[in-house]
């Protein structure tokens, strides 16, 4: 594919959690149920695979994470990620 064609697609949301985090259950079931598709990054607590670009992009080891690299914006908060918050 050329560039062209490729940047009609929306890069895909980047997820950094851990599983038994509520927090991060709470969007990765928003973004189900908004049917986004996003790539999950597990992040482990005893794990540093993934947890630097976290902390690189976010200031700090904070969980959930999420990156919409098509509009620029990265947050660690939940409540964002509503209907209303989490829409691509």
């Amino acid at each position: 594919m050329n560039k062209e064609i490729t940047s009609n697609f929306p890069m895909r949301l980047q997820l950094y959690e851990f599983e038994a985090c509520p927090f991060c259950r709470r969007v990765r079931e928003a973004l189900t149920e908004l049917n986004l598709t996003v790539e999950v990054y597990p992040c482990p607590k005893d794990s540093l695979r993934h947890r630097e670009v976290v902390k690189r992009s976010g200031g700090r080891e904070q969980f959930p994470f999420l990156i919409d690299p098509n509009r620029g914006i990265s947050m660690h908060e939940s409540a964002p990620c509503s209907p209303d918050g989490c829409q691509h």
